[in-house]
């Protein structure tokens, strides 16, 4: 999960690709138009129940 207006967006984006290259399994979401931390500064936010929805999604794909 990658906020869109995160500073730090560009090197969480970079890390993922180096996990894809390693053949490790990976599920990224970028969420446009939130900044770092919208989950603690929002948490009844949309975007918030939205992120939260994808990683539990992504959890349940993981464990099966």
């Amino acid at each position: 999960m990658v906020a869109g207006n995160d500073p730090l967006r560009d090197e969480a984006l970079a890390y993922a690709r180096r996990l894809v290259d390693a053949d490790v399994p990976v599920e990224l979401h970028l969420l446009p138009g939130v900044p770092h931390a919208f989950d603690g500064i929002a948490p009844q936010g949309r975007m918030t129940r939205t992120a939260y929805d994808l990683m539990c999604a992504a959890f349940d794909r993981a464990v099966g």
